[in-house]
This record gives C-alpha cells, sequence and structure tokens, in this order.
C-alpha cells in the first residue's frame, strides 16, 4: 500500500456520501500536519453541513496554530451550526491565541453564550493583562436576559472576587436555576463576602438548600486544609 495512493483515495471519500468520518479520522492519524492544508482548504467548497462539521473538529484535534486562523475566517461565513462547531473546536485546542477570538465572538448573536462559556473554561489561560477587560464584558453581559446565566457560570470559573457583590445583586430576583448558578459561583470564588452571603442564605427559608450546604462545606474544608491555624469559631 502506497502512502501516497492512500491518502489521494482517503482525500476522495471526503467528498462522497458514506465513511466521511471514517476517511477524515485516518487522514489525521496516517500524518495529519501533511492533510491541514488539505482539510483547510475544503472549509471553502460547498459540502454538506454535516462533513464540514466533521472536518472543524478533526482541525481542532490537531491543535495546529494555522487551523486556528482558517476557523476564524469562517466565523462570519457559516450557518449557525458551523459556528459553534468552529467556535467548540477552537475553545477544545485550550490556548490563549483562542481567547481574543472569544471576546469577538461574542458580538455574534448566534454564538455569543458558547463564547462567554469558553472564556470560562479557559480561565487558567487569561494573560493579566486581559483579564480585567474579560471580566468587564462578562459582567456586562450580566444584564442581558440571554447571556446572563452563562455569564454567572464563567464568573465563577475566573474566580474574581469583583463579580461577589453583582452576583449577590442578582440572587434576590432569579428563578431556581439560577440561584443555583450563583451559589456555585460564589462557592467557586470564596472569600469572606460570597462566605456571609452563603450562610445567611442557609439561615432562611427556601428551595437551594442543598446546593448551599455543598458549597459551604466546599469553603469550610477547604480553609481547613489551606490554614493550619483556622479558627472553626468564626463560622460559629
Amino acid at each position: 500500500m502506497f502512502k501516497e495512493e492512500l491518502v489521494k483515495r482517503l482525500a476522495e471519500i471526503l467528498k462522497e456520501e458514506n465513511g466521511v468520518k471514517e476517511a477524515a479520522h485516518f487522514l489525521s492519524q496516517i500524518e495529519l500536519r501533511e492533510s491541514l492544508d488539505y482539510l483547510i482548504s475544503l472549509l471553502e467548497e460547498e459540502i454538506k453541513k454535516e462533513k464540514k462539521i466533521e472536518i472543524i473538529y478533526i482541525l481542532g484535534s490537531s491543535k495546529q496554530e494555522k487551523v486556528i486562523e482558517a476557523l476564524k475566517q469562517r466565523l462570519n461565513k457559516e450557518n449557525k451550526e458551523v459556528k459553534v462547531a468552529i467556535l467548540y473546536s477552537l475553545i477544545g485546542m485550550h490556548t490563549p491565541k483562542v481567547i481574543p477570538i472569544l471576546e469577538e465572538a461574542i458580538n455574534i448573536e448566534e454564538i455569543k453564550t458558547i463564547a462567554l462559556e469558553g472564556l470560562g473554561e479557559m480561565a487558567d489561560l487569561i494573560p493579566p493583562e486581559k483579564k480585567k477587560e474579560i471580566i468587564d464584558l462578562l459582567l456586562t453581559s450580566l444584564n442581558s436576559k440571554d447571556t446572563k446565566e452563562q455569564a454567572i457560570v464563567s464568573l465563577g470559573k475566573i474566580k474574581t472576587e469583583r463579580a461577589v457583590s453583582y452576583l449577590i445583586k442578582l440572587f434576590k430576583n432569579e428563578n431556581r436555576e439560577a440561584k443555583k448558578m450563583i451559589v456555585q459561583s460564589l462557592g467557586n470564588i470564596g472569600g469572606e463576602k460570597a462566605e456571609d452571603f452563603l450562610f445567611e442564605k442557609l439561615k432562611e427559608k427556601g428551595e437551594i438548600y442543598p446546593e448551599i450546604i455543598v458549597e459551604l462545606e466546599k469553603l469550610y474544608l477547604g480553609s481547613l486544609s489551606t490554614n493550619p491555624n483556622f479558627d472553626p469559631q468564626i463560622w460559629a
């Protein structure tokens, strides 16, 4: 079996009805770097949506820098489902180079919540000089019904104390699911203000006791493990 002939045939199958997924995966295993340019070029062609999405995920799995720019260029040219695939593929690459793309994607209606999700997932990669700007974006997103819940979750993953007062303010008028998200984010962020709020809510009658207890336990045990001089009386 000659490699050149095999690659050629697999490339042909990418344009056929059957075996697309398998052929794309095989190509990626043979020598992905050699097939990247061809896979990228297919994104410009009129192929079925399902095929395009499969190629996008294969490209993302390569984690090659040239893929980032190629996928970015498609964001404003594809339908919603393909845009979603592009963004998740970029997020999966888990590199700081994707963060500016996520910031821009917040302005694209169909994928703005996924962009916010990605910023939370990549919290550990946000450069210090960009962190304030991104936190501001997330705090602003709390004001929109469409993006509020994802912003709550992502702020918790970024673990910024700046968000605590905003989340506490939101809590009162939110539905049960949103309140659960706020409680979990406050538990992730921690700090005295978040702890005090959760403890006060535990004293009140409500329907999210389990979530509050879980987060308070996490904060309590976390304090014990990180501070050998921890005084349990501060929780009394």
